[in-house]
């Protein structure tokens, strides 16, 4: 999850400017480093544990992306099976009702010839749209296109399969939800674990400075005190 500050970071850098602050120590740098970039673990020694474990979860979030697009192809696949099954089956049902009809007994031998040969159409139809390898992997290589019994067991057969498909579609779909939601909690932990409190790290450099200041202050005074001591004893000298 985002930090919504890193948009501001340069908004908050001429404040600090504002207020005077000056580069005057290695822990300014390293407070700027982490106001400009949004990220208070720049390196190790900002914290090595926080550093390791934001990495660890970088990487569980990069395989959970990984798997959330693995199960979404997954499902594309699936879907196009579930299409697949679809259509065999409403080409089988309308198959079915000729067969039916051709078992009335009041039809001349012309009728059930139209019939039949209305089922050899659906069956030539649906091969072509479906290949022969889908053909076959669904029980219909040979199937008799005026054989009731043939098409019923064929309505059956492809029923339990879509029905399988239809559940294992329902699983992946399941885990993908899971790693999504999982590399959503993932990113926001790093968010809360890595991201700059910008308010307390101006606090924290202000207040670095202001030492700086008063160390660079008794410095000089330190030197200008060794200076009047060493003009006191050349003088007595």
């Amino acid at each position: 999850m985002a930090n919504p500050h890193k948009d501001v970071w340069k908004g908050v850098l001429c404040m600090v400017g504002s207020i005077g602050l000056g580069h005057s120590s290695y822990s300014d740098y390293t407070a700027y480093g982490k106001l400009a970039s949004g990220n208070k673990l720049n390196r190790a020694a900002d914290g090595a544990a926080e550093l390791a474990i934001s990495q660890k979860m970088e990487t569980e979030q990069r395989t959970a992306a990984v798997q959330q697009r693995n199960a979404a192809d997954n499902i594309s696949q699936r879907n196009i099976t579930d299409g697949r099954y679809s259509q065999a089956l409403s080409t089988l049902q309308d198959m079915r009702a000729n067969a039916v009809a051709a078992q009335n007994g009041t039809l001349s031998d012309s009728d059930k010839a139209t019939y039949a040969n209305a089922n050899s159409q659906l069956y030539a139809d649906m091969s072509q749209q479906l290949g022969s390898d889908a053909m076959k992997s669904m029980g219909l290589g040979n199937l008799n296109v005026n054989d009731l019994d043939s098409i019923d067991k064929a309505i059956e057969s492809i029923s339990s399969s879509a029905s399988e498909n239809g559940a294992a579609t329902n699983g992946t779909e399941h885990m993908m939800n899971y790693n999504a939601v999982m590399r959503e909690n993932l990113m926001a932990a790093e968010s809360r674990l890595t991201d700059t409190d910008y308010g307390e790290e101006v606090v924290n450099l202000k207040k670095q400075q202001t030492l700086d200041k008063y160390r660079t202050m008794m410095q000089k005074d330190q030197m200008e005190q060794q200076a009047r001591q060493n003009n006191i004893q050349n003088f007595m000298v």
